[in-house]
Parts: structure tokens; C-alpha cells; sequence
């Protein structure tokens, strides 16, 4: 993955993304790429939202676009009401969609992680259910 992501360099052959040698086009793949480390590195020193959109400065994103998918993705992941929070007030789940959301800001076209496809999957699986059945009060005969 590393090799793919231009991080380290290729012990051999030839490595292409896209039709894009890795050593000729590193730019260009980094843009196309989803990335989602294990581990979280979220800049404390910023909020929620600010994370976002620094991040969205890596890919060339305009502040006013960048402004606008960090909004659109802190709903998809329900995260909109800790917009301003500062990372630390926040639980290990929620750090774990921001960086989700983070790894969605420049609308990949390769993700790093099945696990990026799957949760973002099951996610708008759930918001879909909770639209669909929870909002029209449908579970309330069961509760």
C-alpha cells in the first residue's frame, strides 16, 4: 500500500495506478487516493471542523469548496452539532468517522481500505434506515 500511495519507493517492476507509473505521477495518484490510517492522527490543536479543512488543502481544494464537503460530510458521518468541538471532547468512535470523513474530502476514486468502502456502506445503509423507519415513527407500537 505504501508503494501505491508513493510513500516508499518500489523494489521492482513496474507499479502503475491508473494507468499512472507511481515514480512519474505521484501527485496525481495522492489525489485520487482515500486514505484512512489505523491509527489516529487527527491534529489536536484544531477543531472538527478545521481538520477538514486543512486537510482539504493538501488536495488543492478551494476554502469555499473545502467549507462546503466538510459540511456535507460531518452530516453524512453525524458529526454536524461537534463542528467546533476540539478533538479531545471527542469519543474514540466519533475520531474514527472523522478521519472517515477526512479520507472522503477529496472524493477518492481508490480507497486505501476496504474498510473505508464497507463502513461508509453501512453507514448510509444506517442513515437510510433511520430516515426511512425511525423518523415516520414506525418502532413506536414497539416500544
Amino acid at each position: 500500500m505504501k508503494m501505491i500511495q508513493c510513500v516508499s519507493p518500489k523494489t521492482s517492476g513496474i507499479l502503475k495506478v491508473k494507468a499512472m507509473e507511481v515514480e512519474k505521477h505521484p501527485r496525481e495518484i495522492k489525489r485520487i487516493l482515500g486514505v484512512l490510517p489505523q491509527e489516529n492522527n487527527l491534529d489536536p490543536d484544531f477543531t472538527v471542523f478545521k481538520n477538514l479543512i486543512v486537510y482539504a488543502r493538501y488536495y488543492d481544494i478551494s476554502r469555499k469548496e473545502a467549507e462546503k464537503k466538510a459540511l456535507d460530510l460531518l452530516r453524512f458521518v453525524h458529526l454536524e452539532e461537534k463542528k467546533d468541538y476540539s478533538i479531545e471532547k471527542l469519543s474514540g468512535g466519533m475520531k474514527r468517522r472523522l478521519m472517515l470523513a477526512r479520507a472522503l474530502i477529496n472524493d477518492p476514486e481508490i480507497m486505501d481500505n476496504l474498510w473505508i468502502k464497507s463502513f461508509a456502506l453501512s453507514f448510509s445503509r444506517l442513515e437510510y434506515f433511520s430516515r426511512t423507519f425511525l423518523s415516520d415513527g414506525f418502532f413506536d407500537a414497539f416500544c
